[in-house]
């Protein structure tokens, strides 16, 4: 049977540096997606808390309810179900057609898409984005985007570098 042997101090040591250049444990968030990476949702969940990190980052709603205990916010990258989840939960807005799915008081973050062309909300929609948000009542707590080939240097992760702070201002 094959195992995973999880190394406290590594782990520690890495959320340490992360935290260092982000400035602060407050602004990190870890990523548990798909059983975290084969890790373990509940185990790395623990083990960061006891860090001290606050935010997570999930895949699912099923995911999110697994580790509620152990983070005060976790966002929900795509959850097929929209309700007013507590104020713990932050669902992502993938798409305009979303918009209309999110419940009053919802705490939402747009994932803008700055070149990977995924998912994400297009430059060009934004403000369409955000004025259909706040017509729905729902809380926009975050912007956020993913880099594609980010450890890759010929990729266009430095002109999404370059592009997301700018839109992240508007």
């Amino acid at each position: 049977m094959a195992r995973i042997l999880l190394n406290k101090n590594n782990l520690f040591y890495n959320l340490e540096a992360i935290s260092q250049k982000a400035t602060s444990k407050e602004k990190v968030a870890v990523v548990l997606k798909d059983n975290a990476y084969g890790h373990g949702i509940v185990e790395i969940a623990k083990l960061s808390c006891e860090f001290g990190i606050k935010k997570a980052v999930v895949r699912s709603v099923e995911d999110a309810q697994k580790i509620k205990d152990y983070f005060s916010y976790i966002l929900i990258l795509a959850p097929n179900v929209f309700h007013n989840y507590s104020h713990t939960f932050h669902i992502a807005l993938n798409t305009l057609e979303n918009i209309e799915k999110i419940p009053e008081n919802s705490n939402v973050h747009i994932k803008i898409d700055t070149g990977m062309h995924r998912n994400g909300i297009s430059i060009d929609d934004i403000e369409v984005a955000i004025l259909g948000l706040l017509k729905q009542k729902a809380n926009i707590t975050g912007v956020f985007t993913h880099h594609k080939g980010a450890d890759e240097l010929s990729t266009n992760f430095f002109f999404q570098k370059e592009l997301f702070p700018k839109q992240k201002l508007r």
